[in-house]
């Protein structure tokens, strides 16, 4: 997970993101240089305006936690509590800030996965539907183990694989 321009994101979506508007900058300013009469002022701006701000976008990778001891603390809570309220807990009983990401880093994927799918498992014994699921955790934001957003198949994989 990285910070981009705001948001927690999977480093790969990120870099796909970046690389896709590089390539495409990229073939617009051959077009421009090839076809210059059918260039338009629009696509002769748009090159230098996406590069700019490429490089004006911040990218943070979240910084290695420095509190082992929380780890035991972060994986007892999760076994028994979804993610945000494990947070919370550690902020007013221990006075440590953490947020998804370095929640994720202190107990590791497994017991973060282990703590989705109980509550999907939850949800779904009082009806509610995997693509409800996916829109609440991507309103959370939640980062899904493998990456990108929720969707109804993501939850039913989390689902199926536990049984």
């Amino acid at each position: 997970m990285i910070r981009f321009d705001g948001e927690w994101a999977p480093a790969h979506d990120v870099w796909n993101k970046m690389e896709t508007a590089n390539v495409v900058a990229n073939a617009i300013e051959r077009f421009n240089a090839v076809l210059p009469d059918l260039a338009s002022a629009e696509t002769r701006d748009v090159v230098p305006a996406v590069r700019k701000r490429l490089k004006e976008i911040d990218l943070r990778m979240p910084g290695e936690y420095s509190a082992p001891d929380l780890t035991p603390i972060a994986l007892g809570l999760l076994e028994s509590m979804p993610p945000e309220e494990v947070i919370e807990t550690l902020r007013e009983k221990y006075d440590v800030e953490v947020d998804m990401a370095h929640l994720i880093q202190l107990a590791g994927q497994e017991a973060y996965k282990s703590a989705l799918t109980r509550e999907a498992r939850t949800f779904a014994l009082n009806m509610i539907s995997p693509e409800q699921t996916a829109e609440l955790w991507n309103d959370s934001p939640r980062p899904a183990p493998d990456g990108g957003p929720w969707s109804a198949k993501t939850v039913q994989d989390l689902l199926d694989q536990a049984d």
